[in-house]
C-alpha cells in the first residue's frame, strides 16, 4: 500500500516539476526543442491538439457527465474495446475516450464523428500534464492539461496495462470505479519471494480494480493469487478475448469485402499460384527471409512470394525493392515487382503489394503466411491469420505478445516458431551471424516444405472451434456490460 501510494505521489506531484523545462521551451522556443529533441516536440504537438479539437472538450463544459471512460494506447487495444463501446453507446450512455498514441488518432477521431453527441476524446497528456496545485503558480507554463479535471465518468475501463498514476488518484475517491480488460500477469511476481516489494506493489495495484478480464483462461487464477483474494471476495474476474468478435465479424463477410476492395485479377492470382504471404513486413524481416542462406536452399521454389509491408511510405517501399532486387539477382531469381502492375507480374518470383485495410480478409486467400515484426520490435497481430485458417510462422521477438499466448493456448497446431525461443529484443549482430541465419533458414524450409494439409473433417472441426470461441466472446462481452451497469 505504501509503495503504491508513493508511486501515485511521485507521478502526480513531481512529474510537472521534471517536465517544466521541456514544456516551457516548447512554449517560448519550439524550434529549438524541435532541433534538440524532435520526438518530444512531436509528442507535445500531438497533445496540444486537444486545445483545437472540438471532440476533446469536456462534457463538463456542457453541464453533462459521462457514464464510462475508456483508455487505450494502440490500434489493437482500440479494436478490442470498440465493440464494447458501441454496445454502451447504443444503450444511450455517454463515453469519454483517452488515447495515448498518435498512430490511432485518425481512427479515433473518425469513430467519434459517428457519435458526436455521446463521445469525447482526449489525447493523453503525458508531457503536458499539470497538477492543479502547481498550475496556480505557473499559469504561464504551456502545461495545464489536467486529465482529472477533464474527466466526468465515475467508471474508467483500462485496456491491458497503462497504469498511469493520475487514473488511480482520480478513482481512489468514493463512488468511482476502475476496471481492467485483457489483463496479463506475464513478468509479474506470483509469490512474495524473491521480490517482496514488487509483489506488494502489483498486488496493491490490482486490488484497485472492480472488474478484471484476462486474455488467457489460465491467467484468472494467477490474477487471484497476485491479488491475494480470499473466497469471500466476489469481484468478477473471468477470461475474455474481445478481438475474436471483431475479427470473426470481418471474416464472415471476407468474400464480399475482397470483391469490393481488390480487383478480380488479384483474386485470380492467388487462385492460380501457390502463394506464400509475408504480412506486416519490415525490412528486418526481409533481411532474414531473403538472406543468402535462405535463397541458397531454394526454399521458394515453385512458390510466389507476396509481401504486404507494414509501412507503406514510398521511401520504405523503394528500400525494400532495392534490397530484394540485389538479393534475387545474386541467386538468379526474377527481380521483385509490384502486384498492382500487370506487366511482367507472372514472371516475378517476389511481389510487393502495398494495400491497406483488407489484410484480415486477404489471409483467407492463403493457407500459410509469415507474420512480420519478429526480427524487429515485436510481432504484429497473430489472431487475424489464425482465425482466418492460416498456418503462421514468425520470428523470435514475440515474448510480449499476449495474442501469441492466446493462439498457443487455443490453436498450437497453427503456430510455427522459426526458432524454438521467444525473446524480448533482437540484437543487430544476429543479422550477420551465420549460425543464426542457418537456423532461420532451416525453420523456414521446414515450414514451407511441410505438407500438413488438414483433412475436411479437421477443417470443419477448426471452423467449429472458431465459432465456439466467438460465442464465448459474445457471452463474455454481455457479462462485462452487465457488470459495468451494476457499477453505476
Amino acid at each position: 500500500m505504501i509503495l503504491f501510494n508513493l508511486y501515485i505521489g511521485i507521478g502526480l506531484f513531481f512529474r510537472p516539476i521534471f517536465l517544466w523545462p521541456v514544456t516551457t521551451l516548447y512554449k517560448f522556443a519550439p524550434r529549438i526543442l524541435k532541433g534538440i529533441l524532435p520526438a518530444i516536440h512531436r509528442r507535445l504537438e500531438f497533445e496540444n491538439r486537444n486545445f483545437l479539437d472540438e471532440h476533446a472538450k469536456s462534457f463538463r463544459i456542457d453541464g453533462r457527465r459521462a457514464q464510462y471512460a475508456f483508455e487505450f494506447s494502440s490500434e489493437g487495444e482500440f479494436e478490442q474495446v470498440k465493440s464494447l463501446i458501441t454496445i454502451l453507446l447504443k444503450s444511450g450512455h455517454s463515453i469519454e475516450l483517452i488515447y495515448c498514441s498518435e498512430s490511432i488518432e485518425a481512427k479515433v477521431v473518425s469513430f467519434m464523428k459517428l457519435y458526436p453527441a455521446s463521445l469525447r476524446g482526449k489525447r493523453m497528456p503525458l508531457l503536458s500534464y499539470s497538477w492543479s496545485w502547481f498550475s496556480r503558480f505557473w499559469t504561464w507554463n504551456s502545461s495545464g492539461q489536467n486529465l482529472n479535471r477533464w474527466m466526468t465518468a465515475p467508471t474508467l475501463i483500462l485496456c491491458r496495462y497503462d497504469f498511469f498514476p493520475e487514473f488511480f488518484y482520480y478513482f481512489n475517491f468514493p463512488g468511482r470505479k476502475i476496471c481492467l480488460l485483457s489483463a496479463t500477469v506475464k513478468s509479474k511476481p506470483q509469490s512474495l519471494f524473491p521480490n517482496p516489494l514488487a509483489f506488494y506493489f502489483w498486488s496493491s495495484l490490482f486490488k484497485r480494480f472492480s472488474l478484471i478480464t484476462t486474455s488467457l483462461d489460465g491467467d484468472v487464477e494467477k490474477v487471484r493469487m497476485l491479488m491475494r483474494l480470499d473466497t469471500y471476495d466476489k469481484r468478477p474476474i473471468f477470461p475474455l478475448e474481445m478481438r475474436v468478435l471483431s475479427i470473426a465479424d470481418r471474416l464472415s463477410v471476407a468474400s464480399s469485402t475482397l470483391c469490393h476492395k481488390i480487383t478480380g485479377e488479384h483474386l485470380n492470382y492467388f487462385k492460380q499460384h501457390n502463394v506464400f504471404l509475408v504480412a506486416q513486413a519490415h525490412l528486418e524481416d526481409l533481411k532474414i527471409l531473403f538472406s543468402d542462406e535462405v535463397l541458397t536452399g531454394q526454399i521458394y521454389k515453385n512458390t510466389k512470394v507476396v509481401i504486404i509491408p507494414h509501412n507503406m511510405k514510398i521511401e520504405v517501399l523503394m528500400e525494400m525493392e532495392l534490397f530484394l532486387n540485389n538479393q534475387l539477382a545474386k541467386h538468379k531469381m526474377m527481380a521483385s515487382g509490384n502486384l498492382n502492375m500487370v506487366e511482367g507480374r507472372e514472371e516475378k518470383d517476389v511481389l510487393i503489394w502495398p494495400i491497406k485495410g483488407v489484410l484480415c480478409e486477404i489471409y483467407t486467400l492463403v493457407s500459410q503466411c509469415y507474420l512480420g515484426g519478429g526480427f524487429g520490435v515485436s510481432i504484429h497481430s497473430v489472431m487475424e491469420p489464425i482465425l482466418a485458417g492460416c498456418r503462421v510462422t514468425l520470428g523470435p521477438v514475440s515474448y510480449r505478445s499476449t495474442e501469441l499466448d492466446w493462439a498457443l493456448e487455443k490453436f498450437p497446431q497453427k503456430i510455427h516458431l522459426l526458432l524454438d525461443q521467444r525473446i524480448k529484443c533482437m540484437q543487430k549482430k544476429n543479422f550477420t551471424n551465420l549460425k543464426f541465419l542457418q537456423q532461420c533458414s532451416q525453420g523456414l524450409g521446414h515450414f514451407l516444405r511441410s505438407n500438413e494439409q488438414l483433412a475436411p473433417t479437421q477443417i470443419n472441426n477448426f471452423q467449429d472451434t472458431i465459432q465456439l470461441e466467438a460465442k464465448k466472446a459474445r457471452e463474455g462481452m454481455m457479462r462485462v456490460v452487465d457488470c459495468l451497469k451494476q457499477l453505476l
